[in-house]
């Protein structure tokens, strides 16, 4: 059986249980990115896509972004974001783990509503607002840290 969604592992890898519950199933969604709180390994935040799926013939596929947080370890997941464009990298900040940033877009996907950068929550992923001052080009695929200077992403 081919099972896709959220699984949780607490031995090493050897088992694994499905975690997805509230989750959105079936093949159109993709879950892309993990984020895990630091101090708090219940609250785990999912970001992925719902894409259209349809003909292929030199077409994208279309997509539209959502990110889902867990506070109980996975047992439930509720949707925090939505957007217009897929959401791969989702971060949190090592010095404040109140504050969240998720990348949108993706050069090989169409969106289904407008490019919209880099989100940032600094409540826990409660409310979201858009940050792309200085960015030229919304399609934002990866967002790290440095390891040396966490106040740059």
């Amino acid at each position: 059986k081919n099972l896709m969604g959220v699984f949780l592992s607490t031995d090493g890898g050897n088992t694994w249980i499905h975690k997805d519950n509230g989750l959105p199933s079936g093949e159109n969604v993709e879950i892309r990115g993990l984020a895990v709180k630091p101090g708090d390994s219940n609250t785990v935040f999912a970001a992925g896509d719902l894409e259209d799926i349809g003909p292929f013939m030199g077409q994208f596929q279309a997509t539209a972004g959502i990110v889902y947080r867990t506070t109980d370890g996975g047992q439930n997941w509720s949707q925090v974001l939505s957007g217009g464009n897929l959401f791969k990298d989702i971060i949190i900040d090592p010095r404040n783990p109140n504050i969240v940033y998720v990348a949108s877009g993706f050069f090989d996907r169409q969106q289904k509503d407008k490019l919209e950068g880099v989100y940032k929550s600094t409540d826990g992923g409660n409310t979201w607002n858009q940050i792309n001052s200085g960015i030229r080009n919304l399609y934002v695929t990866t967002l790290k840290f440095d390891p040396k200077n966490p106040q740059v992403i």
